[in-house]
């Protein structure tokens, strides 16, 4: 379809003449630029959530959360197992909004397993902190658990890697840990404020979906034998219009919205709803926070239920 598309658009130099061409594709760039609006603003943000950081800052205290995190990517993945994190009621720094700054205790010893065998991975200097920005009406916040690995760890250091143009020769390891303060951070939300967010993604969905099906309805008139040059020019900038509303639907950010409530962990009933996906981010980089991989939470006990 692309092949075609391309040939079309190169056709129309030869098929046209100079001043209606360029007419046609004014016409088409503007039609393409131009996004529609959608219903992303939260719609929390009417009603702000109902959060006490000073008060639900205590009652997480105690809680145990069992991660999963893998550096890397899906092609090259870095899992480690046995991540048993307690937050400590230990204040170490305060912050606007958040409940400050606390101790995260590891109750278990992190491993991985690399071409040697299982081994211990040394994290140091836990923290663990609840972001959000009540002030500005956010209508979530992040859960978020740190730790310090004093020195980069790579899953298979020496490994050989067939490169691209078929020379073997040792490529850069993206399963590593790197050296330094990480960031393992999970969002979360309010019993209302998750109700009316998943009200939301479903909006977004359904109104990406009519964009993705407008797209293919403008790429089959592209396509046909049937429709005129000028009819093409403008199914392409229709079909990119889609694209470019579809992009800017907030597709991507809704997918952290869960729709199921197995898809979250209730730490304080009613107040504090966890997701159970969350990311790894690496601090103090210049561009902000460096993407490192992804995390889950399966398992969480609190001090009262023991």
């Amino acid at each position: 379809k692309k092949k075609k598309i391309e040939l079309l658009l190169g056709c129309l130099h030869i098929m046209l003449p100079t001043n209606k061409l360029a007419l046609l594709f004014s016409i088409a760039t503007a039609l393409a630029s131009t996004t529609t609006a959608f219903s992303t603003t939260p719609s929390s943000a009417v009603t702000p959530p109902q959060v006490d950081l000073d008060t639900l800052g205590p009652k997480l205290c105690g809680n145990t959360l069992e991660y999963k995190i893998t550096f890397g990517t899906k092609e090259q993945p870095f899992p480690i197992q046995n991540v048993q994190v307690q937050l400590s009621s230990d204040l170490k720094t305060r912050k606007r909004s958040s409940t400050g700054i606390h101790d995260a205790n590891l109750l278990s010893n992190p491993t991985y397993v690399n071409e040697k065998g299982l081994q211990n991975l040394e994290l140091v200097k836990g923290g663990w902190e609840l972001q959000w920005n009540v002030r500005q009406k956010s209508p979530h916040g992040f859960l978020t658990c740190s730790f310090v690995s004093p020195t980069q760890v790579t899953r298979n250091p020496k490994k050989e890697v067939q490169s691209s143009n078929n020379n073997k020769e040792d490529a850069e390891n993206k399963c590593k840990i790197p050296e330094g303060r990480f960031l393992i951070m999970h969002r979360v939300w309010t019993r209302a404020t998750l109700e009316s967010e998943r009200d939301r993604r479903r909006q977004i969905q359904k109104e990406a979906a009519q964009q993705l099906q407008n797209r293919d309805e403008k790429v089959r008139e592209i396509t046909s034998d049937e429709k005129s040059a000028v009819s093409k020019v403008k199914a392409y900038a229709e079909a990119a219009k889609s694209m470019n509303d579809y992009r800017a639907s907030g597709y991507q950010e809704a997918l952290y919205i869960p729709l199921y409530d197995k898809q979250v962990l209730e730490l304080v009933e009613q107040e504090c709803i966890m997701s159970t996906r969350g990311q790894i981010f690496q601090s103090g980089n210049q561009r902000g926070l460096l993407y490192l991989g992804e995390s889950r939470v399966d398992l969480i006990t609190s001090e009262d239920a023991k």
